[in-house]
């Protein structure tokens, strides 16, 4: 045994970070300096991983002193009707009132169109057999033994009666002691299922990051992707994936940092497979 108190396993491989995804006033007013920063990723027909790619950006910028991300949004590029497209999906915090373009592109009689010269394109919901990726985090133990070398327990004493001297009693305690080492381990476990998702996403067999999951260890308020916004690009090549915000970076020292330090452990799955670039990029 181990011990009798056992915490549960871990449902992602991080609990909390000092980075903290908000809104861009709040960013701009707290931070010294804030940089348009992105991921760039790659589609793979096996799948990309949206909650994989987000803890990737945000612990990276974390590890290049970035405190605060706003503007978050997954960009998406593609071809339709023949033409280069992106889409654009925003991250906010629940209650953030909608822009004024976003709704009026949204709205279906409306002909504000941006910076392109068609008409937006909004990708319909439709509900697809995919094969996403879970994560699957277990708590294992690793036993641990070693040998106990001290003299035994000083606070078990003797008194003589006739020699009126106090002998120690040495009580050899159990020389073998075993503890655990516990370690968290995660891994992407494909699962099929039916699910209700934009159609670009399906097509790129891209799964949305798992929000729900993602609010408690980044953000102060839940957050929420909305709607996606298409517009004509012009055709550069390769399409340029990624995942971008507005980093807000701060001074270092102990007056700014307030979280209790980070739990991470070192089972993140490897993103190496579907990343283009091992690195941030400054837009």
């Amino acid at each position: 045994m181990f011990g009798c108190h056992v915490e549960p396993p871990p449902k992602m491989p991080v609990s909390e970070s000092w980075l903290e995804v908000t809104d861009a006033a709040y960013a701009k007013a707290h931070a010294s300096y804030v940089k348009r920063t992105a991921l760039p990723f790659e589609f793979l027909r096996e799948g990309v991983d949206g909650t994989q790619l987000v803890i990737q950006f945000l612990g990276m910028a974390e590890a290049k002193g970035g405190a605060y991300a706003s503007n978050l949004a997954i960009v998406v590029q593609m071809t339709h009707g023949g033409a280069p497209i992106e889409c654009v999906s925003k991250i906010v915090l629940e209650g953030t009132p909608a822009s004024p373009s976003a709704a009026a592109a949204n709205d279906p009689d409306s002909d504000a169109i941006g910076s392109t010269t068609i008409r937006p394109w909004h990708p319909d919901l439709v509900t697809a057999d995919v094969d996403d990726h879970d994560y699957k985090c277990e708590r294992h133990a690793t036993p641990v033994a070693f040998v106990n070398t001290g003299g035994g327990d000083a606070m078990e004493a003797e008194y003589n009666a006739d020699q009126k001297r106090v002998f120690q009693i040495n009580t050899p305690l159990d020389p073998h002691i075993v503890t655990a080492d516990w370690e968290d381990r995660c891994e992407l476990v494909t699962q099929h299922r039916e699910v209700k998702r934009y159609e670009h996403f399906v097509a790129a067999h891209f799964q949305p990051p798992e929000w729900d999951k993602l609010s408690p260890i980044f953000a102060s308020k839940k957050l929420v992707e909305l709607p996606p916004e298409c517009h004509a690009v012009v055709a550069t090549g390769k399409p340029f994936q990624r995942i971008e915000a507005d980093i807000g970076y701060v001074p270092l020292g102990p007056q700014v940092h307030t979280k209790p330090m980070p739990r991470r452990n070192n089972t993140i799955p490897d993103l190496g497979m579907y990343i283009q670039r091992a690195r941030l990029m400054g837009m």
